[in-house]
């Protein structure tokens, strides 16, 4: 018996394709010729910065990603950071602007006006099949799916991961 160790068929993706993976624009990314990359358990998200907290003169261009359904918005917190770090209004009686430091949370547009703030807790796929925009005839009605982050104003206390673990951890000690 021999085994076929021929290499893998790319089935017509070039160099350049690998590359727009890589680091996709919006451009690539609703491109018809590569869907791929959003096809696959991907979504398209478009993450702005809340207009009420810049602090710069200029508002900061929004970021694009392309998470898998089963990720969380937990894991896209350091890229959301990395990404809006000059614009991040500083913490008041902070000793320094520590990125790392300062928490954020997320909402959407629902309706045209009304603002709902999406649980961390729960996977990007559920949130967008919940909150995404409509899909007419097997197609999104509009792509990216459009998020805001903010870093100050929390809705709740809910809706912060720290409070979330020390409930957590209160109500297991509770129970033990």
């Amino acid at each position: 018996m021999s085994l076929d160790i021929s290499p893998p068929l790319h089935l017509g993706v070039t160099s350049s394709r690998e590359e727009m993976a890589a680091s996709p624009t919006l451009e690539h990314l609703t491109d018809p010729d590569c869907r791929e990359l959003i096809s696959g358990g991907r979504l398209l998200i478009e993450i702005g910065m809340s207009e009420d907290e810049v602090t710069a003169h200029q508002h900061p261009p929004p970021l694009f990603c392309h998470p898998l359904r089963t990720e969380y918005l937990v894991d896209l917190y350091t890229a959301v950071r990395e990404h809006f770090r000059a614009f991040i209004p500083p913490l008041l009686g902070a000793a320094s602007t520590c990125d790392t430091d300062c928490p954020l949370w997320f909402d959407v547009r629902v309706n045209g006006s009304e603002c709902t703030s999406l649980n961390w807790t729960t996977p990007l796929g559920v949130l967008f099949d919940l909150h995404g925009p409509l899909v007419r005839e097997g197609v999104p009605a509009s792509m990216p799916w459009k998020i805001t982050v903010h870093f100050m104003y929390y809705p709740s206390p809910q809706s912060i991961p720290e409070f979330k673990l020390m409930y957590s951890v209160y109500a297991a000690e509770i129970l033990t």
